[in-house]
């Protein structure tokens, strides 16, 4: 699906210039509801990084991809994949940003009446 290298470039980015702070979980999620969790450790003595698959298989996977990665902080980052290849998109997502109005067709209250 995607090379290990091309993978390590787009999380290093997002270590190193988002600045995330370990521990770090990650998920993917397909179009089709399949979905890997994980974590990213880094090894001692290095600023060298692996990234350790926790359940799911990249196999069942449907593009486009969603994945959020999730630092100690909260602190979260996005990255959209379409198809194989480098990364389509990628967002960082601010726990301080204020919260984005609903779509006016959607229902309020939480369920209750």
């Amino acid at each position: 699906m995607f090379t290990k290298e091309s993978m390590q470039k787009i999380f290093k980015k997002i270590l190193i210039d988002y600045n995330f702070q370990s521990p770090i979980s990650w998920v993917w999620v397909g179009v089709n509801g399949a979905f890997m969790t994980g974590r990213i450790e880094f090894l001692e003595g290095s600023k060298e990084f692996k990234s350790i698959l926790l359940s799911g298989k990249p196999n069942k996977l449907r593009f486009p991809v969603n994945v959020m990665l999730v630092d100690s902080r909260g602190e979260a980052a996005h990255i959209l994949f379409k198809g194989t290849g480098g990364a389509d998109e990628v967002n960082r997502c601010c726990v301080d940003e204020p919260q984005r109005a609903a779509p006016s067709d959607w229902p309020t209250g939480c369920g209750k009446a």
